[in-house]
């Protein structure tokens, strides 16, 4: 069956502002003020973009100690890898959000490119942090809000990684955690979706899954959030 992403290895990969924004299902008014972490965040322009605008976004990667050099070269070599992939199983693809792949295409390497300029300048400052869950360099509730897409629920990771990294986040977070998609590689809802909101259930915390106007590969139109009880 068709994928969505190489399994060999979490491709570096990143998106708009915009777009994520509607995978979460967010309007950019109501972050107006407040601190946000956006974990697994690749080269999405998300940090970048809503910092001009009065949002505090600080994102982290596992790849972040890297140079801006580095994860340009990565970056070019994983969208070409992606985008290929992308034209090889149209199938999989709904034309909810964009038009044509090339409208894609051509967005996220515009958010790559606003990506790489602001890691280089923004970088020593502490706006891009190195970190890899099930564990991160941060406080509890250090943040308002935090956002993690296209990672946990789409890659292979195993139960007890999904759970720590879950309750990760919620260690964080002071008001609510959304998680983008909640389908697997293969565009179905992950088999450890369920479990892991009971767990959630018993350490305190209510969630529920939510419709968003965000679709790119199908079945993707939906979001986790995660509260406190």
């Amino acid at each position: 069956m068709a994928t969505f992403f190489p399994h060999h290895h979490i491709s570096f990969f990143g998106r708009s502002f915009a777009e994520l924004l509607q995978c979460y299902g967010l309007d950019k008014d109501e972050l107006l003020g407040e601190s946000i972490l956006d974990c697994s965040a690749g080269p999405s322009s998300f940090a970048a973009e809503a910092n001009r605008i009065g949002i505090s976004v600080t994102a982290t990667d596992p790849r972040y100690y890297r140079t801006p050099e580095a994860l340009e070269s990565l970056a070019s070599s994983d969208y070409e890898e992606v985008f290929q992939k992308v034209r090889e199983t149209p199938e999989l693809i709904s034309k909810h959000t964009f038009s044509t792949v090339e409208d894609a295409e051509t967005d996220r390497y515009s958010a790559l490119e606003v990506f790489l300029k602001d890691y280089r300048r923004y970088f020593a400052v502490g706006r891009y942090v190195p970190g890899k869950l099930p564990s991160l360099p941060f406080e509890d509730a250090s943040f308002d809000r935090v956002l993690c897409a296209h990672f946990l629920f789409v890659y292979e990771n195993s139960f007890p990684f999904l759970l720590d990294s879950l309750v990760e986040l919620c260690r964080i977070a002071k008001k609510e955690v959304r998680i983008h998609p909640v389908v697997n590689n293969k565009g179905e809802m992950h088999p450890d979706l369920a479990q892991a909101r009971k767990e959630l259930e018993k350490t305190g915390y209510k969630s529920e899954v939510i419709q968003v106007d965000h679709e790119f590969f199908k079945g993707t139109d939906k979001t986790l959030v995660i509260e406190r009880a």
